[in-house]
Parts: structure tokens; C-alpha cells; sequence
């Protein structure tokens, strides 16, 4: 998949849409789904937008509004992923920060199968659509790491595929071809 999405995208910056109502839980990963889809630019996606401006500014968590958003988040759906409260948050973005490092560091956002725990075609990881015209949209899951690879320019990332519009199953089928040389 990182090498059809690269071929795809030429990179995490053409990932340029986002839809938060597609398939809200990962369940329809690799189906088909066609229709009018609402999308927005990923710049809208709160999380991505925050993330984006304290690792591009140095603002800090509480500055760009990532404290807020998170209690906010744990108000509205309760805790979640072992965030609990404000020090759960606080340690949470810490270590996204020690992760934000490494990435800069390796030049490269890693694999769910080089982390901890178990793995399976990037479940959990970045999630990306492909609609009509074979264009990623991103299906706000992995909004860190996504943002993570648009600070630093990464020219690739992994991703679990989400839902396919059925008019870009010809342009998935020739990316997932492998490239030549």
C-alpha cells in the first residue's frame, strides 16, 4: 500500500481532503462505496491543524488548543485509548512529541509492524480513502502521524486503506501493479 499511495500521491502534502463521515471506525476498510462524498481540506481536521501548528511554531499543546480539544473529546465520548484526564492528555502529547523526534530523526513515519502490539495491514495507522478520481482523502484516523510526515515533507507513509469510490478501482488496480525497475 505505502508504494501504491506514493505512486498515488507523491507524498503525504497531496493528501489535500479529508472525510470524517466515511466510515467512522475503520469497518469498511477495502470495500467499495461509491455515491457523492462529503469532504473538506485536511487543514479543517482540528487535531492535524493543532498538531501542524505547534511542531511547525513551537506554540505549545495548550497554545494551539490541544488540551481543550482533548478534555472536550473525553467530556463528549468518555475516556478513550487510556486517556482518563488532563495528566493523561499532558503524557500523551508528550509522547507524541518523543515520537514527532524520532520520525524527524529516521526521516520516516515507522510501520505498525516495527511498533508494539499487534499489527495487521496498518490497522490503526493513518487512514486513507480513495475517491473518484483515485485521489487520497483522508479518513481522520492517524491525524498525528499525518500531520508528523506534512511538517517533515515525507515522501511517503504508511496507511491502511480505507473505503474505494468504484470509479477509482482502475487507477487502484494499476497502482497496486509493481513498479517497473
Amino acid at each position: 500500500l505505502v508504494g501504491a499511495l506514493q505512486r498515488l500521491c507523491h507524498g503525504p502534502r497531496q493528501c489535500v481532503h479529508a472525510s470524517v463521515e466515511l466510515d467512522r471506525g475503520r469497518r469498511m476498510s477495502g470495500q467499495v462505496h461509491g455515491g457523492q462524498w462529503a469532504v473538506t481540506p485536511v487543514e479543517e481536521v482540528a487535531k492535524v491543524q493543532m498538531a501542524e501548528r505547534h511542531w511547525r511554531t513551537g506554540a505549545s499543546w495548550e497554545e494551539v488548543g490541544a488540551y481543550a480539544h482533548a478534555m472536550a473529546h473525553l467530556d463528549q465520548l468518555g475516556a478513550r485509548d487510556g486517556v482518563h484526564g488532563l495528566d493523561d492528555v499532558v503524557r500523551r502529547l508528550a509522547q507524541l512529541d518523543a515520537i514527532f523526534e524520532q520520525v524527524r530523526r529516521e526521516g520516516r513515519v515507522r510501520t505498525r509492524a516495527e511498533l508494539p502490539g499487534p499489527s495487521i495491514r496498518e490497522h490503526r495507522g493513518v487512514y486513507v480513502h480513495l475517491g473518484p478520481e483515485a485521489e487520497p482523502v483522508f479518513g481522520n484516523g492517524g491525524c498525528h502521524r499525518l500531520a508528523m510526515a506534512r511538517v517533515l515533507d515525507l515522501p511517503q507513509i504508511p496507511a491502511q486503506l480505507g473505503v474505494l469510490h468504484p470509479d477509482a478501482i482502475p487507477s487502484w488496480r494499476r497502482l497496486r501493479a509493481p513498479a517497473d525497475g
